[in-house]
Order: structure tokens, then C-alpha cells, then sequence
């Protein structure tokens, strides 16, 4: 039988935008970047213009906190290379 170990973590991480005008929010949904993206823009393309500051994990943003991920595995002796 398997003993199953659980931990969690919680990474929170914000990506603050400038306000945007009606023709700037329609000439990026225009290029199709936002479509099947959760908050409608993608951190690492042409969406980075908007961002003014960004707090907490960039890699969190993009959809999966690497630093916390490699942190986890490494309590479980998961060797994680760089």
C-alpha cells in the first residue's frame, strides 16, 4: 500500500494594467491574443504593454508558479534542475 503525502501552497500574483480606451481594448481582442486565456490576455505577448507592475509570480501569471512548483517537489525529494 502507498502512503500518499499531500502539501499545498498558495502563490498570489497580480498584474496590474493601465485603463485602456474602447479602440485599444478592440484593436487587441482584434489580433485574437485574449481569446481561451484566462482574464483575456497573455502576460508573456503583445498584452505586456498594458502591464504597468506586476506582483508576485510572473510564471504564476502565465499559469503555473514555477517557483512554488519546484519548492513542493523538492519537500517530497524530487530533485528539480534548473
Amino acid at each position: 500500500s502507498h502512503k500518499w503525502l499531500s502539501r499545498k501552497s498558495f502563490c498570489i500574483s497580480l498584474g496590474l494594467c493601465f485603463q485602456l480606451g474602447a479602440d485599444e481594448i478592440e484593436a487587441y481582442v482584434s489580433t485574437g491574443e485574449p481569446m481561451g486565456k484566462a482574464g483575456a490576455y497573455g502576460v508573456q505577448g503583445r498584452a505586456a504593454a498594458f502591464i504597468a507592475h506586476i506582483s508576485g509570480s510572473y510564471s504564476g501569471i502565465m499559469g503555473l508558479p514555477l517557483y512554488e512548483t519546484a519548492q513542493l517537489l523538492r519537500r517530497f525529494q524530487v530533485r528539480v534542475k534548473a
